[in-house]
């Protein structure tokens, strides 16, 4: 089974006293809480950074992750111009499977270390595979989609969205318990990426609640300065 990463958001007893607090009704809080966790836990995805940051523009966290693929790439393997009785001739197909085997066990955030080797392969070759591992950057972040199409989260930059999104997302603003799930599922996460991106759903989660909270901190020292009273 490929690892699943998830995001279930209760938080009933805050969203309770922030509707109570901003007038909101129950269901508009916790759409709000809902599109903004989707758009933290966008930008916390790899190639994004985990603290939540903004890049500016965000291209920025697309070529940090087509240089890390060419960083990972050149420790891997070394493209020559192979001849004919060169023994190390690898094909195009092999490539694809040591790269996934080196993947695997990559420490998110860490530079790729090679495992046998040195892996001399064909120039062509190389290229190819540099240019196919880029054009899927963005892939990981776009299992999020169903979640921005459900809670109506604002624009995805087009190099997320132009991917299908492997997950689903679930609004239920009906009956007496109302929630919001979603999960991304890819096709394949190693574990040491699935571990990280359990960790970062929870700090984005944490972000829009601690937003929030701001939000209600921002209201009640207004209302307290209204009414005359004395605030440190």
């Amino acid at each position: 089974m490929d690892p699943e990463t998830a995001v279930s958001s209760s938080g009933v007893f805050s969203l309770e006293r922030y509707a109570m607090l901003t007038g909101r009704t129950f269901k508009d809080s916790l759409i709000r809480a809902a599109r903004g966790a989707v758009r933290h836990v966008i930008r916390i995805t790899p190639p994004f950074n985990a603290d939540g940051g903004p890049d500016s523009p965000t291209s920025e966290a697309k070529a940090r992750g087509a240089r890390a693929i060419e960083r990972d790439l050149e420790t891997i393997f070394a493209p020559v111009r192979l001849k004919r009785k060169r023994k190390e001739r690898i094909s195009g197909a092999e490539m694809v499977g040591i790269h996934l085997r080196h993947l695997k066990i990559k420490r998110p955030g860490r530079p790729m270390r090679r495992y046998g080797g040195p892996y001399f392969v064909d120039r062509r070759k190389f290229s190819a595979l540099a240019n196919k591992l880029r054009s899927h950057v963005g892939r990981l972040a776009a299992g999020w989609l169903p979640a921005v199409a459900t809670t109506g989260a604002s624009a995805t930059p087009g190099w997320i969205s132009r991917h299908p999104g492997r997950g689903y997302a679930q609004l239920d603003l009906d009956g007496a318990s109302l929630s919001f799930q979603a999960a991304n599922q890819p096709r394949h996460m190693p574990a040491e990426l699935a571990a990280e991106m359990d960790r970062r759903v929870g700090y984005a989660v944490r972000y829009q609640f601690n937003g929030m909270q701001r939000e209600l901190n921002h209201l009640l020292l207004r209302d307290a300065t209204k009414a005359g009273l004395s605030v440190a």
